[in-house]
């Protein structure tokens, strides 16, 4: 069993500083990106400067959460224009390829082999000491699910994780969890996971009712009301500035099919 350790970076630090993380390793960040936002972007940016590459992986279906409403093809084209000047940030296509929905476990075999090379050769791999070139980054929200995930068990021994702590946000305590979760307490033993409490300087001052900005509030009221002006200024504050035009374009001549 791995030994579970934590990284934790302030929101100062998140803008000022980077973990301890060498930069010869790749983080994957996979969502519905439905739209992408603002936080997506800083998320991306931050991990740019601490991995030696960043592969976003837009998805078909995120298996644990409710439909996407926005198209993949234009997810994915919204995510490519929205990194296009972050060097080695790579949106991948793989889950618009396939066609269908892929497993976190199935995404990290096949970045490992096309990174790292064949797994079944490799002795690294099955040493006690191995320290996986993947890191998963995921939301803290995602750890009351982990036990959840399909073959979390391999998952685990091919990618580390990275929690991103929403700013300010106690960092959650297994111990915490309730006795339906007891499966999870037992799997948050071995499972290595990295805290980054993420809360960057731009996003500091955006207030909404939930205290963050999500793709559900963005949906909720472009889809409410596309065309109102004072909506619109503060859906504006959470969309990156090369994305805005589109994003609000779209919802206007599509709210109504929704």
């Amino acid at each position: 069993m791995k030994a579970t350790k934590t990284l934790v970076a302030t929101k100062n630090q998140a803008s000022h500083t980077t973990p301890n993380i060498a930069t010869d390793k790749v983080a994957i960040f996979g969502g519905s990106f439905d739209p992408p936002h603002l936080a997506h972007f800083e998320i991306i940016l931050w991990l740019s400067k601490i991995f030696g590459q960043v592969t976003v992986i837009p998805a078909y279906q995120n298996p644990l959460k409710t439909p996407t409403t926005i198209p993949l093809q234009t997810r994915l084209q919204w995510c490519k224009k929205m990194c296009e000047n972050i060097d080695n940030v790579i949106i991948s296509d793989i889950e618009a390829r396939n066609n269908r929905v892929m497993f976190a476990c199935e995404l990290a075999r096949h970045f490992y082999a096309e990174y790292f090379g064949d797994l079944s050769n490799n002795d690294k791999q099955k040493s006690q000491n191995f320290t996986p070139p993947l890191y998963f980054v995921i939301g803290e929200d995602c750890l009351a699910n982990l036990h959840k995930w399909k073959n979390i068990d391999e998952l685990s021994s091919l990618v580390d994780f990275v929690v991103l702590q929403r700013g300010g946000a106690q960092k959650s305590n297994p111990k915490n969890f309730s006795k339906a979760n007891q499966n999870n307490i037992d799997l948050l033993d071995f499972v290595k996971l990295h805290y980054v409490d993420f809360c960057p300087n731009a996003l500091l001052d955006f207030k909404l009712n939930s205290g963050d900005i999500s793709s559900t509030f963005l949906r909720k009221s472009l889809k409410q009301n596309p065309n109102n002006q004072n909506n619109n200024e503060k859906i504006l504050q959470a969309l990156p500035k090369n994305l805005r035009d589109e994003v609000l374009a779209f919802f206007a001549k599509t709210s109504l099919q929704f």
